[in-house]
């Protein structure tokens, strides 16, 4: 369940984030919601496992058909919460979340822990 993992705004009068997708819990019992400012965006996930000391989750998105990696590599905490900064999201039309060995990988290695589709607008 994703319930209760919400994004508000600041309060400081600029429009803040904007969540362009929400994935609800997924087979892996992983959700994801991507927030996107000016073309910039991250990615949230709630209800991931603890991973093994040699794995981390990582990041990648689609564009025109091809793959890319994003640069950082991130683990959840101990509430199972993990998020990493997407960077440019322009012409992207799906990010993805596997786990990979701790150096990361310069292609997936196991399946998606998530998908989420991105509109551009």
């Amino acid at each position: 369940a994703f319930g209760g993992y919400e994004i508000g705004t600041s309060g400081s009068g600029s429009s803040g984030p904007r969540t362009v997708a929400v994935v609800p819990a997924t087979p892996s019992g992983v959700g994801a919601k991507v927030l996107k400012e000016d073309d910039k965006g991250e990615i949230r996930l709630a209800d991931v496992q603890s991973l093994p000391q040699n794995r981390v989750l990582e990041a990648w998105v689609r564009r025109d058909g091809e793959v890319e990696p994003v640069k950082a590599l991130f683990v959840p905490n101990g509430e199972g919460e993990a998020s990493t900064t997407l960077g440019d999201l322009h012409g992207v039309d799906l990010v993805m979340v596997t786990t990979e060995p701790s150096g990361g990988s310069r292609a997936p290695t196991s399946a998606p822990l998530v998908e989420v589709p991105i509109k551009q607008s």
